[in-house]
């Protein structure tokens, strides 16, 4: 016999880790995790929340507070990322956005038809157009910031290096069409167009 405990029966409790027992250190994965998600680094603070409550949990930690708000702040923060994303690569732009596409564009494809006559200065015609989802400038492609569904159309008049005046239009904004000349750069209409 070992001291008259046999066939005694011995109750097992479950103890929970308690917030108030302070620990000593542990809670640097939890600190981490709330600034990563205060700073809007969602899925760091996600994976930093989810390793500091696993610590806590083992009783290595002594702060459950800090790696919950850093886990709650990822995932918000990784909602309002993928929103923003979702809402910046929808093609379905206001219309003033869509007019500042279209001067983008406009300034862009300005510059390249002045870039082509500064290469070829004795010139009296130059192409323009709109190949899908990109301008051509004398058979170049140039960047289109417009959407495909704006259906941006290009046209050129004049015929010197000096006196043309470039006109795109497009669906979907406040304005029919934005022009870039080649003396005033971005204009509202082109001279001939009234």
């Amino acid at each position: 016999m070992h001291g008259g405990l046999e066939g005694a029966m011995v109750d097992t409790v479950e103890v929970q880790p308690r917030e108030d027992l302070a620990r000593e250190g542990g809670d640097g994965l939890g600190i981490s995790a709330f600034v990563a998600g205060c700073v809007g680094l969602g899925p760091v603070a996600i994976l930093l929340g989810a390793l500091g409550l696993s610590r806590w949990r083992q009783g290595r930690a002594a702060h459950r507070r800090w790696p919950l708000a850093g886990l709650v702040l990822g995932i918000v923060g990784t909602v309002g990322w993928a929103v923003i994303a979702v809402a910046a690569t929808s093609s379905d732009a206001p219309a003033a956005e869509r007019d500042l596409q279209a001067q983008v564009d406009a300034v862009t494809l300005g510059n390249a038809v002045v870039d082509w006559y500064a290469a070829n200065p004795g010139a009296t015609a130059i192409e323009v157009g709109v190949d899908g989802t990109s301008y051509v400038v004398d058979g170049a492609p140039v960047t289109m910031t417009l959407p495909a569904d704006a259906h941006p159309s290009v046209a050129v008049e004049g015929v010197t290096a000096y006196d043309w005046c470039l006109r795109l239009g497009y669906d979907g904004g406040e304005a029919p069409a934005a022009a870039y000349s080649a003396t005033a750069g971005l204009v509202d209409s082109c001279p001939t167009e009234g």
